[in-house]
């Protein structure tokens, strides 16, 4: 099968970027012909490349031009797009139409009708756009925290919800969980249009022979993701007014400065690390919390640790800590309350035995996140949309 995988990097390379390159490499690996075009938000620098791509948001001629072009060389049987957002655009959908190629659109974030992508505004979960006008973000400005920044992409989202874009452009989509998949057809994406597929990442167990062997009799917590005020770093370093065991907080982005100068004993904030270091790391921690006080897709670090056969401390919040507490991988909190934190955290640590909850991660993984399985859910999508070859 050949096969046109499209994304718009981030500046900050995140999750998103690193299921595509995985994804890519595994439908490669299982010999199909896979051309992965990617565009980059680093190219869009001073102020009139800044008005191009808000102006264009919604509908941008040079990504059309650029992407019929390709199509038309490349010949793919299936369109499998990620991120849209700026550069790309929906205008994608139709350089698609015009071949007669179908297209497959990942649901990484909730950007069909979130101005910010994650129903979250002041610190606090918010559908108000889910239903009603995606104007209520620019009254708000929740995109980038600007009333004039967000009017584009609310713009866009209220563009493509009249013409229907999400009805009659796109042939399948793709959503992480059930509970983000329920949130899109809530906001009017038909139900038998959206797929269930997780994410995946490669059996760590390769490297480290014993994922879920015993750690060292001390207890500690491991935190890995990007240091920003929804992933709940604020919450988790106040948590450690009250705590005496270390913590590893290992990431970058906005609230590094504020990581590395609190003054919270045992806390050690490395930056960013290489993927062989990050689960070295998780191999000798006894807990990785997950804080995040937004609807998380379902972060790849959780998968990570579920490979790794490492409980998973989670905020009640969203798909993560409904899996943590079906699956019985660990232990949830109250989201946003350092007090909730802490506390289960300490009841945690006084539990003499974790195996149990090792055990139940390793079995997630094996379950659900191995490259097989995603393959195969992968494949059936595809097979869906593309004849029989």
């Amino acid at each position: 099968m050949k096969i046109l995988v499209l994304h718009n990097r981030y500046q900050i390379r995140g999750g998103e970027d690193q299921v595509v390159e995985a994804e890519v490499e595994l439908l490669r690996a299982h010999g199909h012909e896979v051309n992965l075009e990617l565009l980059s938000n680093d190219t869009i620098q001073g102020f009139l490349s800044k008005l191009s791509t808000a102006m264009n948001v919604g509908h941008s001629q040079e990504s059309y031009t650029w992407l019929c072009a390709i199509l038309e060389k490349f010949q793919p049987d299936i369109v499998h797009i990620h991120n849209f957002f700026p550069l790309l655009t929906p205008s994608a959908y139709d350089a698609c139409k015009k071949f007669s190629i179908p297209v497959v659109q990942s649901l990484h974030n909730f950007r069909l009708f979130c101005s910010n992508g994650l129903f979250l505004r002041e610190g606090k979960i918010c559908e108000l756009c889910l239903h009603g006008s995606a104007y209520h973000g620019v009254v708000h400005g929740c995109y980038r925290e600007s009333r004039l920044a967000t009017i584009p992409v609310a713009h866009m989202i209220e563009k493509h919800r009249t013409e229907k874009t999400w009805q009659n452009k796109v042939d399948q989509f793709i959503a992480i969980t059930e509970f983000s998949k329920q949130k899109f057809v809530s906001g009017g994406v038909p139900a038998e249009k959206i797929s269930v597929k997780q994410n995946f990442v490669e059996d760590p167990s390769k490297e480290f022979s014993t994922p879920t062997g015993e750690r060292t009799s001390e207890f500690t917590a491991l935190f890995v993701g990007r240091l920003s005020q929804e992933k709940g770093v604020t919450t988790l370093l106040n948590a450690w007014k009250n705590l005496d065991f270390k913590l590893t907080v290992i990431g970058e982005g906005p609230l590094l400065s504020k990581a590395q100068e609190s003054k919270r004993s045992g806390i050690s904030v490395v930056g960013k690390k290489s993927k062989s270091e990050i689960f070295k790391a998780m191999n000798a921690a006894s807990i990785l919390v997950i804080p995040s006080e937004c609807y998380e897709g379902f972060p790849m670090v959780a998968v990570e640790a579920m490979a790794m056969g490492l409980p998973i401390l989670a905020s009640d919040v969203g798909a993560i800590g409904a899996f943590v507490k079906e699956y019985h991988l660990g232990d949830c909190f109250k989201t946003g309350n350092a007090n909730s934190l802490s506390t289960k955290l300490n009841e945690m640590a006084t539990q003499k035995d974790l195996s149990v909850f090792r055990k139940n991660s390793r079995m997630a993984y094996e379950r659900f996140f191995t490259p097989q399985t995603n393959y195969d859910l992968l494949l059936q999508i595809y097979k869906r949309l593309v004849p029989a070859q």
